[in-house]
């Protein structure tokens, strides 16, 4: 964990309970079901995130925010990395509930 600047290291503490020493003291196994366990609650996270995407593209409502497009939403308000943008602004349009897989 020497490798966590400073600013790194307040957000994990706030993230992890014991922050970087709790880390330390996971057994392998735990660490390894946490983080399965952490991957479940984000891909959760992220389908929730679609579906509200959705939403918003179905009501417009994006353009309040002087955005023409979902994606451009997702650039400018939301702020999303290059390869999260591709991922989110592209919502099923076909009122399926099935999303894109990577």
């Amino acid at each position: 964990m020497a490798a966590i600047s400073g600013a790194n290291r307040d957000v994990l503490t706030k993230l992890v309970p014991g922050g970087a020493l709790g880390l330390a003291e996971l057994t392998d196994d735990e660490l390894l079901a946490n983080t399965r366990r952490l991957v479940g609650k984000s891909n959760q996270l992220l389908a929730a995130l679609l579906v509200h995407l959705a939403e918003v593209e179905t009501r417009g409502v994006h353009r309040a925010r002087r955005c023409a497009s979902l994606y451009t939403y997702c650039i400018y308000e939301l702020r999303f990395f290059p390869k999260t943008r591709r991922h989110v602004a592209r919502p099923p349009r076909d009122g399926s509930n099935s999303f894109p897989r990577r």
